[in-house]
């Protein structure tokens, strides 16, 4: 009966993860809510987050290498946060991707938390569809990651 209970529960676990939490798959959507604050620790574009955006986003097949609307740069802070900062989202041009200062209203915030299923009236395609939470390919990320991009946007979006 245990081990019978451990992989029910497993199966709920993987099925509630597999899909992104902005997906139509018939989970609610809901928005992130965050209580860190926002002004510390201090955050570095070049040291904190392009290292974070190396590792989860500057793939060929991702936002490495042209194949979206948005082109971020391997090891190049400065053109990476250029791609982002004050440049309308494709997918909802009525929201900056990097909105300096304001993380909420920010859509890269809203990729990154899962929370772009709030927006499907402001989506550009037909049907709604904002698009999948990003990383795309691979898990959401962790909380910490998150509250770095957060907390960069809140203290400025600088190019440090």
């Amino acid at each position: 009966m245990l081990r019978r209970s451990i992989l029910l529960l497993a199966f709920a676990v993987v099925s509630c993860s597999s899909s992104s939490p902005g997906s139509s798959s018939g989970a609610t959507c809901t928005e992130y809510a965050t209580t860190i604050d926002l002004n510390a620790p201090s955050v570095s574009m070049k040291s904190d987050i392009q290292p974070i955006l190396d590792r989860a986003c500057t793939f060929s097949s991702c936002h490495g290498g042209g194949s979206g609307k948005l082109t971020l740069v391997q090891g190049d802070a400065s053109k990476s946060r250029a791609a982002l900062v004050d440049v309308a989202a494709p997918e909802n041009p009525s929201m900056k991707l990097v909105a300096t200062g304001d993380p909420k209203n920010s859509w890269l915030m809203k990729k990154l938390d899962g929370d772009v299923c709030l927006f499907k009236d402001k989506c550009t395609k037909v049907d709604g569809d904002c698009g999948d939470t990003m990383p795309q390919s691979g898990d959401i990320l962790p909380v910490d990651e998150r509250d770095k991009f957060r907390r960069w946007i809140a203290q400025g979006a600088k190019d440090n």
